[in-house]
């Protein structure tokens, strides 16, 4: 499971999670376009098929889309053939919306999954039922949600002060090697552009996680404080 990475190059990879916010993700697609970043997307499965031409020009933007299980159930309470069928499933929304091609081509060069609410990150059982079905983990060393959205009453609060809280939130902790968690929700992406910004600034280059040799080199973390993820949106 890969929280981060060792690099001698100032560069970070920088991901979405979910998908069920449209909005969210026009929004969020515009400005990588307009800021010429390539992230890669973990979208829920039943959001794949839910908005398949907004993932086919996310897939034309260069992005990669990768498996963030059929319906966001936390896998440390399926069991093994469960969690064969989310993670299964899911590849059966993305050939329906992206094309066999496609999926052929993510397990071949960036097989990467990542665990609704990461329950599952501390089991050998569901890591290693997730590894014989040919994916490595992705994990994350910056976040949005415990470290910022859960202390603001999200049904109330006006969404621009927070969405400024995290952009500057993430800026300061992204550091050299850092996989930076965002979310396709109001707060994370209304600021993005000014996130964007705040990485050049730092002299941070962002790129696909699959364009970096980190072959025995990433960070193998600590699970232990790693969040647990509700989906918001």
């Amino acid at each position: 499971m890969i929280y981060s990475f060792k690099t001698e190059t100032p560069v970070i990879c920088l991901t979405l999670d979910d998908g069920g916010d449209k909005k969210s993700v026009e929004r969020a697609l515009k400005i990588l376009k307009q800021n010429n970043v390539k992230c890669i997307f973990f979208v829920i499965g039943k959001y794949l098929k839910l908005y398949p031409d907004l993932w086919r020009s996310a897939f034309e933007d260069g992005h990669q889309i990768c498996n963030h299980t059929q319906n966001h159930k936390w896998l440390s309470e399926l069991n093994n053939d469960e969690i064969r069928k989310e993670i299964s499933q899911w590849e059966d929304s993305a050939k329906a919306v992206l094309g066999e091609k496609y999926v052929k081509k993510m397990k071949r060069e960036f097989p990467y999954l990542r665990l609704p609410g990461s329950a599952g990150s501390k089991s050998k059982r569901v890591l290693g039922v997730v590894q014989e079905m040919g994916y490595t983990v992705i994990g994350w060393d910056v976040e949005t949600y415990y470290a910022i959205l859960r202390h603001y009453n999200l049904q109330t609060e006006p969404s621009e002060p927070i969405a400024q809280k995290v952009s500057e939130h993430v800026i300061k902790r992204a550091k050299s090697g850092s996989i930076i968690l965002l979310h396709f929700n109001p707060y994370d992406t209304l600021k993005l552009e000014d996130t964007i910004n705040g990485f050049f600034k730092k002299g941070l280059e962002i790129r696909l996680l699959s364009d970096i040799n980190y072959q025995d080199t990433y960070d193998k973390g600590t699970s232990s404080n790693i969040p647990f993820y509700h989906e918001l949106f």
